[in-house]
C-alpha cells in the first residue's frame, strides 16, 4: 500500500474516529482506577481489546489489577472489564488464539515500571520488570496455573546478562521463540546500548541468551516495536544527555542495527506509550522531562509509516489530546486510536478523569 493511500484510511478510519470519540467523551465509561505506567498489550479480534496489567496508583501505590478494555466505533461506547483481583481467581487470555481462559493465580505484587511479552506458543507472557517472570496458564487444569520465575531446561533461573531497569522489549517472530531486550538503565542511572536475545521453547523455557551487537548510542526509557518478522524498531528514549529522536532498526538475518527515520523535532520522549496497526505505529503521550527531574506529560502524538525506509508524521485532527499524560495505555481499537490512564503532573488531580478513554 502507497504511503498516500495509508495516510487516507488513517484519516477515514482512525482520526475522524478519534474526533468522534472526542465529541462524545460523556459516553466513555471510566474504568474506575489509577494507573501510572501500567503494562499492556492489544489483542486484535472481534472485539479488539486492551488489556492493562497492574500499575500505580495515587500515594505510589501499586495495583495487581487486570483490566480489559473494548471499544465501539459505531456507538462511541467503551466497556471495561475486570480480569484479576488480589484475593480470587482471574480470567486471562492465550495471546496467540484470543481464547480466554479461568487460572487460580495473579500477578506478582507491585508491578510497577514493567513490561509484558509474550512468550512461546502457549498460553504465557513473560513479564519484565525486577526479574523476569512469567505468567504460566494450564488451561486444562486452571487451578495448577502459576507465576514463576523464567528458568532454562535444567531449572536453574534465568536472568539477563545486563541487570538494569528501564529496558525495551519485543517479540521478534511469530512463534515469540525470540524476545528482544534492548537498552535500559543501571542503578546509578548509567544509560546502556546493551541488547539481548531471549530464545526461548514453545514452553517458554530459556534456550538461550545471545547477546548482539548493542546500539548505535546508549538508550533508555524508549519503545521497542516489531516491524516484520524478525525486525524491530527502537525510538524515543533518553540517550545519556537529551530528548532522543533518532531511531534505529534492527534486523535478525545481519544480526545488526540500523539508522532508522526519525521523530519529528519536538516529538522525543521517554517511555512512548504506543499502538500498532499491522505495521504502523502511534506514540501519544509520555514524559518530555528528563530521568532525574519530575515527569512533565507530552500531549501531541505522531504516527510511523514504515514503507520507503520509514518515516514519522506529526498527528493531527486533533494535533493534540485532551489531556496530558504520561504513562498512559494507547492501542487501536476498532479503526479507532484510543488512549487511558496515565498521570498529569501538571495538574491538582493529577489522575481526575485519566480513566476515562479519549
Amino acid at each position: 500500500m502507497k504511503r498516500a493511500s495509508i495516510v487516507a484510511l488513517l484519516l477515514a478510519n482512525l482520526f475522524t474516529a478519534q474526533l468522534r470519540v472526542a465529541s462524545a467523551q460523556p459516553q466513555l465509561a471510566a474504568a474506575g482506577l489509577d494507573a501510572l505506567y501500567p503494562a499492556y498489550l492489544q489483542i486484535s479480534g472481534s472485539p479488539d481489546r486492551l488489556l492493562v496489567f497492574g500499575g500505580e496508583g495515587a500515594a505510589a501505590k501499586a495495583n495487581d489489577a487486570i483490566y480489559e478494555l473494548t471499544f465501539s466505533r459505531a456507538t462511541a461506547s467503551a466497556t471495561w472489564t475486570a480480569r484479576g483481583s488480589l484475593a480470587v481467581a482471574i480470567e486471562t487470555f492465550d495471546y496467540a488464539t484470543g481464547t480466554r481462559t479461568l487460572v487460580a493465580s495473579k500477578l506478582p505484587s507491585g508491578l510497577v515500571h514493567h513490561q509484558v511479552v509474550p512468550c512461546g506458543t502457549g498460553p504465557r507472557v513473560l513479564v519484565i520488570g525486577g526479574d523476569l517472570t512469567v505468567i504460566e496458564l494450564q488451561a486444562a487444569a486452571p487451578e495448577r496455573s502459576v507465576v514463576a520465575p523464567l528458568r532454562d531446561a535444567v531449572g536453574r533461573k534465568v536472568t539477563l546478562k545486563t541487570a538494569r531497569s528501564f529496558a525495551s522489549a519485543a517479540s521478534i517472530d511469530d512463534a515469540h521463540s525470540k524476545l528482544l531486550i534492548v537498552g535500559g538503565e543501571t542503578r546509578n542511572g548509567s544509560v546502556l546500548s546493551d541488547s539481548e536475545i531471549i530464545e526461548v521453547t514453545a514452553d517458554c523455557v530459556v534456550q538461550r541468551i545471545a547477546t548482539t551487537p548493542p546500539l548505535p548510542e546508549p538508550r533508555t526509557r524508549g519503545a521497542l516495536t516489531r516491524t516484520t518478522a524478525g525486525s524491530a524498531i527502537y525510538y524515543a528514549g533518553w540517550n545519556g544527555d537529551s530528548l532522543a529522536l533518532a531511531s534505529f532498526l534492527y534486523d535478525t538475518e545481519s544480526n545488526a542495527w540500523h539508522a532508522g527515520a526519525p521523530l519529528p523535532p519536538g516529538y522525543g520522549r521517554m517511555r512512548p506509550p504506543r499502538a500498532v496497526n499491522d505495521t504502523i505505529i502511534a506514540i501519544a503521550g509520555g514524559d518530555i522531562g528528563t530521568p532525574q527531574g519530575p515527569a512533565v506529560p507530552a500531549t501531541n502524538w505522531a504516527v510511523y509509516f514504515p514503507e520507503n525506509g520509514g518515516e514519522w508524521t506529526p498527528g493531527d485532527a486533533p494535533k493534540t489530546m485532551h489531556h496530558p499524560r504520561v504513562g498512559n495505555a494507547l492501542a487501536f481499537l476498532d479503526g479507532a486510536l484510543i488512549t487511558v490512564f496515565g498521570k498529569d503532573t501538571t495538574a491538582a488531580q493529577p489522575f481526575a478523569g485519566l480513566d476515562t478513554p479519549e
